[in-house]
């Protein structure tokens, strides 16, 4: 019975740990040295810790010919 509730509680902790974050991602387009935002969206990463889904969304960061994707976790 012990080892139940033990069981348990290490999978509360565990669980407890991973939430649902969510990832804003912000398009811009730079011209001449003049920035201008374009769009932004937003993905929820979910059951994953911080870390975690930090990487996943800063994997959406890119630029290309004075385009660029900035993404943050919010």
């Amino acid at each position: 019975m012990k080892k139940i509730i033990l069981t348990g509680f290490v999978l509360i902790g565990l669980t407890s740990c991973l939430k649902d974050y969510t990832c804003t991602c912000n398009l811009s387009a730079t011209v001449n040295g003049v920035t201008t935002p374009l769009s932004s969206a937003s993905e929820t990463i979910k059951a994953t810790s911080l870390s975690n889904a930090g990487k996943i969304c800063n994997e959406g960061d890119n630029t290309i010919s004075g385009v660029s994707t900035d993404c943050e976790i919010k």
